[in-house]
């Protein structure tokens, strides 16, 4: 059945209206690119005019047009914006990202030294907020997932961030992660620090980072220095965050990739690259990822979780077609208890941040079970059970949309 621009509405409707609300006469910019389907720009557009937002679109080319998936990794989602789009940003109240471009890898890490910007520039000195959308093709638009109860999925956020701190117990620094998943991954890591947004403060109840559609608990797994770098094991996957890849395995140590089985031509590019940037340098570089406890771009950077129960992967419906198949495929990673890996270093041209992806992972921090085979602890607690009931049926509400099969495949 076709999908109409009516149909999308309730979606983005939910995201003007409770994910990142705005006051009316402010302006807001809708970043696109070549291959963004113009209804999803409509879409939001209308959503945001709505709510008394006075929206501009600004259309940027898309490099990942026909490729691969480990093409669009390095051409799309660590693509430099261009430099009039980093001018459009700084003068909107609300910069809302519908690219594939990624945000974090585009401005702080391809283009460190072109754009000279700290991650909380655009915040503290030209006062942008930044909504990270991880709905942008049309069957998630028409979902419940664009549709959940946005401060439901707030709370969930807290209670999994919560749980993931009660496990740690105060000591990141002497905690032990290990995390195993039905493909074969097995892995410990000692020590970490939590992703976070750092000092970037709310102001007059305003969120300056804003997300739709997404919550996720992460951690930077070589924090902290200059101990870290402790993970030790092997990572199983057959999926990175643009699409399938045969399987894949990646064996861990000293906190990097030292060597890969399978995985076709995408593992024996990985390796090339991280041979020639081995030396890469990562110093000074201003990354949610922060930076690499030595030169090279083949370190586990980031380890990542969902908490959205209604989330799920699109597939390859829109394959070939740049930044819209890095959407439809990556929304499988903001499920709940599903689990990945980044993978990188370096800044400027030799910056990479690439992500293995693991469906059914069970992750224990000290012994504690934060995820057990894919399903997200907290989901079965009761009281996030009476909270959900305030909202709806909390077996529906808390129960996983999507399940890929095992192995997953496209």
């Amino acid at each position: 059945m076709t999908i109409r621009l009516s149909d999308m509405m309730k979606g983005t409707l939910n995201c003007a209206r409770n994910a990142c609300p705005i006051t009316e006469g402010e302006s807001v910019l809708l970043i696109a690119d070549t291959t963004t389907d113009s209804l999803i720009v409509d879409a939001y557009r209308i959503a945001y005019e709505s709510e008394g937002g006075y929206v501009t679109a600004i259309t940027i080319p898309a490099a990942g047009v026909g490729c691969c998936s480990s093409e669009i990794t390095n051409n799309t989602l660590c693509g430099p914006y261009p430099e009039v789009l980093i001018e459009a940003m700084k003068a909107a109240d609300l910069c809302i990202n519908l690219s594939g471009y990624a945000d974090m890898h585009g401005i702080y890490g391809t283009g460190f030294s072109k754009y000279g910007l700290h991650p909380t520039d655009f915040w503290c000195k030209y006062h942008t907020r930044m909504l990270s959308v991880a709905i942008s093709n049309k069957e998630a638009l028409t979902s419940d997932w664009a549709t959940y109860p946005n401060d439901l999925l707030k709370y969930l956020n807290f209670k999994a961030h919560e749980h993931l701190l009660n496990a740690i117990g105060g000591d990141p620094d002497h905690a032990v992660m290990h995390i195993t998943d039905l493909q074969g991954t097995d892995i410990t890591i000692k020590g970490f620090k939590m992703c976070t947004k750092g000092e970037i403060k709310n102001e007059n109840g305003k969120d300056p980072i804003n997300t739709f559609g997404t919550e996720q608990v992460g951690m930077i797994p070589y924090e902290p220095k200059p101990n870290g770098a402790n993970a030790e094991g092997v990572i199983v996957a057959t999926s990175i965050h643009t699409g399938y890849v045969p399987e894949m395995k990646a064996f861990v140590k000293g906190g990097r990739i030292v060597a890969m089985e399978g995985g076709g031509a995408v593992a024996k590019e990985w390796m090339r690259d991280f041979e020639k940037g081995k030396n890469a340098s990562a110093e000074g570089r201003c990354t949610t990822f922060g930076v690499s406890p030595g030169p090279g771009i083949n370190w586990i950077e980031e380890i990542m979780y969902g908490v959205h129960p209604r989330a799920f992967r699109l597939g390859y419906k829109y394959r070939y077609q740049g930044s819209e198949t890095f959407q439809a495929w990556v929304g499988g990673t903001r499920r709940s208890g599903v689990l990945h890996f980044g993978i990188g270093g370096g800044k400027d041209e030799w910056y990479r941040h690439r992500d293995m992806e693991v469906f059914f992972p069970t992750l224990t921090v000290n012994g504690e079970v934060l995820i057990k085979d894919g399903r997200l602890m907290i989901l079965d607690d009761p009281e996030v059970i009476k909270e959900a009931a305030k909202y709806g049926d909390p077996d529906v509400l808390l129960q996983e949309k999507w399940i890929p099969e095992m192995p997953p495949l496209d």
